[in-house]
C-alpha cells in the first residue's frame, strides 16, 4: 500500500497549497518510488542455477548486507556440492552451516569440512586464497536441555564440535536453543517481537546474541 499512500499525500499537499516549494512533489514521489523498487531484490525462485552473486553486488551497491538462503538440497543427484554453492561460498564474507545437535544431523559436518578443505586446496593451487568466514550455528530442543544438566550439555557440545571441526567451520559461540519458537510464531503469521511470553523473550535475547556473534565475526561495531 506504499504507492498508495505515498499519491495521496501527494495529492492532498498539491490540492491544498499553492507554494511554490511543493511544485517538486510529484517529482520527490517518483523518488521516493524508486528507493521503494531498488530495495527489493529481483532475484525469485529456490533454483540455486539461477542465483548470480555478483550480478546482485554490482546491482545493489547502496545495500550494506545481502543474505543469501541457500536452499537445504545442495548437493547433485552423484553427491557432490553444486557448483554455484561454491561460487556463493566463495564470494561471501561469512557463510554459516545450521546443525541441529542431533546424531544424524551432524553427519554432515564431516563432509563440510572436507569440502572447505578441498575448496581452500583448490583455490591455493591457483595462488588464491579463501577469505570467507565459516562457522557454525548448532542449534538445540529447549525441551530437551532443561535445568543445569541441560546447560552442561550444550556446552559440552559445542566444545566437541569445535575441537572436531574447529579447522574448518567452528560453531558461533551463541547456539540457538529456543529454535521451536520461530516457526510456531510465523505459522500465526507473527515473529519472536510480537509475543510477550516468557519463552519469546528468551528468544528475543538469544536471537540478539546471535546477531552480536555475527557482527564481532564480521568485525563490525553494532
Amino acid at each position: 500500500m506504499k504507492d498508495k499512500a505515498i499519491k495521496t499525500l501527494t495529492d492532498l499537499i498539491t490540492i491544498n497549497t499553492d507554494n511554490e516549494n511543493f511544485k517538486n512533489i510529484p517529482h520527490l514521489n517518483q523518488k521516493i518510488k524508486n528507493l521503494t523498487m531498488s530495495a527489493k531484490l529481483k532475484v525469485y525462485g529456490s533454483a540455486i542455477a539461477s542465483f548470480n552473486i555478483d550480478n546482485v553486488q554490482n546491482t545493489h551497491t547502496e545495500f550494506d548486507f545481502i543474505l543469501v538462503d541457500i536452499p537445504a538440497n545442495i548437493y547433485t543427484s552423484t553427491d557432490e556440492i553444486k557448483p554455484e554453492f561454491l561460487e556463493i561460498l566463495k564470494k561471501s564474507d561469512l557463510a554459516i552451516f545450521p546443525f541441529k545437535a542431533d546424531a544424524q544431523e551432524l553427519k554432515t559436518a564431516p563432509y563440510i569440512g572436507r569440502v572447505v578443505k578441498e575448496l581452500k586446496a583448490g583455490m591455493e593451487s591457483k595462488g588464491k586464497s579463501l577469505d570467507t568466514i565459516i562457522r557454525s550455528l548448532i542449534s538445540f530442543e529447549s525441551s530437551k536441555y532443561k535445568g543445569a544438566k541441560g546447560i552442561s550439555r550444550i556446552e559440552e557440545t559445542l566444545t566437541d564440535f569445535h575441537f572436531a571441526y574447529g579447522e574448518t567451520h567452528p560453531p558461533l559461540l551463541a547456539p540457538m536453543v529456543y529454535r521451536a519458537i520461530y516457526p510456531n510464531m510465523l505459522a500465526q503469521a507473527k515473529s519472536i517481537f510480537s509475543s510477550n511470553s516468557a519463552e519469546s523473550d528468551i528468544a528475543k535475547a538469544e536471537f540478539k546474541a546471535i546477531a552480536d556473534q555475527i557482527f564481532a565475526e564480521l568485525n563490525i561495531n553494532n
